[in-house]
């Protein structure tokens, strides 16, 4: 049994929460996995191979967003150890790999707004068809249904 995994795309504050919470509980620390990657517009420049200022401007970004993404539950759970990976790469696989060591793998789901329940992405449905771990979806606050 791995320690739970964070994926943090499309990642709510409910599960950060939850995440850190069951970490609590169990005696372990948090992986926290982000997967970005370049807007579109910019794809065909970065493929070109002119990765240079707006490959780390992005690289930034996303450990910025992780940074205050976590800030909360980590001050509400000071004791609970916790590694940040940030991979330049697609959701889908890169939660895949890191779901190959955690129990549980924890997403987010956001519910729209006509929805009566949670929506979940293409990502969710990867994981929870493919990964070989337990899946815990924590829907966005004020998605109760």
């Amino acid at each position: 049994m791995g320690p739970p995994r964070l994926g943090t795309p499309g990642t709510t504050t409910a599960a950060v929460d939850f995440a850190f919470t069951e970490a609590a509980l169990r005696g372990c620390g948090v992986e926290v996995v982000h997967a970005w990657t370049h807007p579109r517009q910019e794809s065909a420049t970065v493929r070109a191979g002119e990765f240079g200022e707006s490959r780390i401007f992005h690289e930034q970004q996303a450990k910025r967003w992780l940074d205050e993404a976590l800030a909360q539950p980590k001050a509400v759970h000071p004791d609970v150890p916790m590694r940040r990976v940030v991979v330049e790469n697609r959701a889908r696989p890169t939660l895949l790999q890191a779901a190959a060591a955690a129990d549980p793998l924890v997403v987010g789901a956001r519910r729209r707004r006509d929805a009566l329940a949670p929506q979940l992405g293409l990502v969710n449905h990867a994981m929870l068809r493919y990964a070989q771990c337990s899946i815990a979806i924590v829907p966005a606050e004020g998605s109760a249904g």
